[in-house]
C-alpha cells in the first residue's frame, strides 16, 4: 500500500533538517515530493536519514512517499540480511529511555536468561537462546498497566510503578533483551490505525521497538540475520489490532531510532499528516 507522510512547516531559523522515513522490513521510500535545495543526509547514529537545506525556505510542504506492507518474521527473514552490530553498539547500552542499572529489572532479566540459557554463557547463545529470550522480553510488558500519554519516561517507569504507554512497553522490553546481550532498539512510528491517517501531529504518535536475531530460515545463508520489529503496547491482543511479536500491518509509517526524540527537525511548527493513496 502507498501512503504519504506531508509534512507542513513554518520555519524561521534559516536552515532547515527532517527527518525521513526509515527502511525496514515493511516499508521503503517510493519518491519525495516538493523538496527542491533539499539534500538527503545520515544522522550520526548510522541508520536515520534526514532531508537538510541550508537555506530552508520560510514555510513549506514536503511528501515522502511510502510502500508500506504487511510483515511477518518469514517476510523480513526473506529481505536481503541486516549487518550484525558491533558489541560496543549502542544497543546493548543503557540510553535516555533504558536504564540497565535498574535492580528490578537485572532481577527479570537474569531469571529470563536462566529459563533460556543452560549455560549462563552470553556470548554463546545459540538462535533457539535468542528467540526465546526475545519472545519472554516480549511477553513481560504483558503484566504492564496502560496509563495513557507518559511523558517518555522510559523503563525505569515500568519496572518501578508497573504501568506506562507505549514508550515505556518498548523500552523495558528493550532493557530486558540488552541486559542479556541482545541487540535492541526502539523506533517511533506514524501510528495511523485501521483507518490509515493520523493527522496534524506536530510528533510521530507511537513507539515500537526492534530486536536483531539470527534468522531461523532455510535460504541457506549461514550466519545471516535481521532487525524484527516488535510491539508490545499492542502486541498482547494480536488478533484483533494486527500487531505484535514480527508481525505488523500497513496502519503505520515508522520514523527513527532516535531515543526518547520522535522526530529530529530543525524547522518549526511543523505538522505531519499520514494518507492513504
Amino acid at each position: 500500500m502507498l501512503k504519504d507522510l506531508v509534512i507542513d512547516y513554518d520555519n524561521s531559523g534559516g536552515y532547515g533538517q527532517i527527518t525521513l522515513p526509515r527502511s525496514d522490513g515493511n516499508q521503503r521510500l517510493v519518491d519525495i515530493y516538493g523538496d527542491n535545495g533539499w539534500e538527503i543526509r545520515t544522522y550520526a547514529n548510522g541508520v536515520d536519514k534526514y532531508l537538510y537545506n541550508a537555506n530552508a525556505p520560510a514555510s513549506g510542504t514536503i511528501t515522502v512517499r511510502m510502500d508500506v506492507r504487511d510483515y511477518t518474521i518469514a517476510s523480513v527473514a526473506a529481505t536481503p540480511g541486516d549487518a550484525e552490530p558491533a558489541s560496543t553498539s549502542a544497543y546493548l547500552q543503557s540510553d535516555r529511555l533504558v536504564d540497565l542499572t535498574n535492580t528490578k529489572m537485572e532481577g527479570i532479566a537474569r531469571a529470563i536468561r536462566v529459563q533460556n540459557n543452560t549455560d549462563g554463557n552470553l556470548t554463546d547463545l545459540t538462535t533457539n537462546e535468542k528467540w526465546a529470550i526475545a519472545q519472554d522480553a516480549f511477553e513481560w510488558s504483558f503484566d504492564l498497566d496502560y496509563s495513557g500519554m507518559s511523558n517518555n519516561l522510559g523503563s525505569n517507569q515500568a519496572f518501578n510503578n508497573g504501568y506506562g504507554d507505549c514508550t515505556e512497553f518498548a523500552a523495558a522490553s528493550v532493557a530486558l533483551l540488552r541486559e542479556n546481550g541482545i541487540h535492541a532498539r526502539i523506533v517511533n512510528s506514524f501510528w495511523g490505525g485501521a483507518d490509515g491517517e493520523v493527522s496534524g501531529a506536530s510528533f510521530s504518535n507511537h513507539q515500537l521497538y526492534e530486536v536483531y536475531l539470527p534468522d531461523r530460515d532455510s535460504d541457506g545463508v549461514s550466519g545471516e540475520g535481521h532487525w524484527y520489529l516488535m510491539d508490545s503496547q499492542r502486541g498482547e491482543w494480536v488478533s484483533q489490532n494486527g500487531y505484535g511479536f514480527g508481525v505488523g500491518t500497513t496502519d503505520g509509517i515508522n520514523q527513527n531510532t532516535a531515543p526518547g526524540i520522535y522526530a529530529y527537525s530543525s524547522v518549526q511548527n511543523v505538522d505531519y499528516s499520514v494518507f492513504d493513496v
